[in-house]
């Protein structure tokens, strides 16, 4: 686009007497082009959102736009708060219509349910979902740990990690893993630890190695009793052992898994540990290895460990589905994968799918191993509770308020309010759409536009963007539509 020549010093003057800072010729030929649907592609710092608020000062003072006529859309509260500082110069108390998009949504959609919102990130902008009008709120992320707290949840996240466990056995059997190898290599000693997420048992405890964790996942799935490295006093100082299980106030068990024997300052020290227990008559040492349990199997280990403490009068049992539910700290394994299923959860509302299409996509999905199909279980059940309790009577989300607006608009209902009643428009009325910052656009935004000039022919879109500067995609942005645009609109 190029701007005419002929006109150029008039708009050069005009723009000297109206603004305080002068635009190039690109700015210029994009500020005064034709009405109709534009995109104007520029460069991070070129000047783009500059472009856009002079382009709503130019229609209103030289185009005869008045300002209720002129809505300018931002995909964050800090832009469209930046947008409204640079108008308010030029246009006083009688301002255009300046918001995000989800403010948008909530004016024409008037909820009354209390609004989940992403966990803010001063990283992500486009998190930042909150407006002024929205007081009542809470965090998506909260909401998510919430419902995994439903025990038909929780009972799928134990089939789940009770698959992993056993697929860690399966590794060590299969000669895939080696146990032995691993543990014996690990960065221990008696000061130095280094942990591991990963071997977080089922009960809970920070396990140093796989082999404690294979250990402590065995005790638990038996139900029987044992603290994690409880302390004893070893002339003045404190002692660890891996697990003890107490039979008595000053009496019980210790397993000691012993993971390298091959060192020689470890072998010593594992030499005064025995010593350490042969002194003291009213406990008994068990030791392990990590051989132990690489040369058995799981099934086999099992058995061993749990006869070798009966000999001890430790008495064991299986535990149940429901039993591990109720002595399991959930949380702690839920957390794990809380980000995951609230994105999971956030991108089926961003497309607005029900739980019916859900449950036909993952259907239609080859899932590449049995870990896959373990979550994507936990997230379209998860999805079911989350879609019947969040059904915008008591609560909302942002993507569903958004639907719920395309909804209204498309029914031809297009009248907004805002402040409490301080700001009211209406889409109908509206002949300019401006948009900033367009590369962020994505679904629920391209569907709400195309209801506003379903029923509003005359609304003329603006958009200023960036395809280089697409930083929104994880919350849904999709530059098809930037690409698209002479399609769409």
């Amino acid at each position: 686009m190029t701007a005419n020549p002929r006109d150029r010093p008039a708009f050069e003057k005009w723009v000297d007497q109206n603004l305080e800072n002068g635009l190039n010729d690109e700015q210029a030929a994009a500020v005064k082009a034709l009405p109709g649907n534009i995109l104007v592609t520029a460069r991070a710092g070129s000047g783009k959102t500059t472009v856009l608020t002079t382009r709503a000062v130019w229609l209103q003072r030289e185009c005869d736009v008045s300002p209720s006529e002129l809505l300018l859309l931002a995909f964050n509260k800090e832009a469209a708060k930046e947008m409204e500082k640079r108008l308010k110069p030029h246009f006083g108390e009688e301002m255009p219509h300046v918001m995000t998009f989800h403010a948008l949504a909530y004016a024409l959609v008037q909820p009354t349910a209390k609004i989940l919102v992403d966990q803010p990130d001063p990283d992500q902008r486009a998190q930042t979902l909150k407006t002024a009008s929205i007081q009542d709120t809470a965090f998506l992320r909260g909401k998510i740990e919430q419902l995994t707290r439903r025990k038909s949840v929780l009972l799928l996240f134990f089939d789940f990690f009770l698959d992993a466990l056993n697929s860690i056995w399966q590794a060590i059997q299969g000669g895939d893993s080696d146990l032995a190898g691993k543990d014996e290599k690990r960065p221990r000693s008696l000061d130095t630890v280094t942990l591991r997420g990963d071997d977080v048992s089922l009960k809970g405890d920070p396990t140093k190695s796989s082999g404690e964790r294979l250990i402590s996942d065995a005790l638990f799935l038996n139900d029987v009793e044992a603290i994690y490295e409880h302390p004893f006093d070893w002339n003045g100082n404190t002692y660890k052992p891996d697990f003890t299980i107490k039979t008595g106030d000053d009496s019980g068990v210790v397993i000691e898994y012993f993971g390298m024997l091959g060192k020689p300052s470890y072998a010593e020290e594992a030499e005064e540990k025995r010593q350490y227990w042969k002194d003291k008559p009213d406990w008994s040492l068990i030791e392990l290895t990590p051989r132990d349990l690489a040369s058995r199997g799981q099934a086999e280990f099992t058995k061993f460990l749990l006869t070798t403490l009966e000999e001890y009068g430790i008495k064991s049992r299986k535990l149940t589905p429901y039993e591990i539910l109720e002595k399991s700290p959930g949380k702690l394994f839920v957390g794990r994968y809380t980000n995951a299923l609230t994105a999971f959860v956030a991108t089926c509302r961003h497309k607005n799918w029900d739980p019916a299409e859900l449950e036909r996509r993952i259907r239609k999905h080859t899932t590449s191993d049995k870990e896959e199909r373990s979550f994507l279980a936990i997230a379209e059940a998860l999805y079911s509770i989350y879609h019947e309790e969040v059904d915008g009577e008591e609560e909302e989300d942002f993507n569903g308020l958004l639907w719920k607006a395309v909804s209204k608009v498309n029914a031809g209902d297009t009248q907004f309010k805002r402040s409490g009643g301080k700001e009211v428009g209406d889409l109908r009325a509206v002949r300019h759409i401006l948009i900033d910052e367009f590369q962020d656009f994505s679904e629920p935004f391209h569907e709400l536009i195309g209801a506003i000039q379903a029923v509003n022919p005359k609304a003329c879109v603006f958009a200023v963007g960036d395809d280089w500067q697409a930083i929104n995609r994880f919350a849904g942005s999709d530059l098809q539509f930037f690409r698209d645009f002479e399609r769409d609109f």
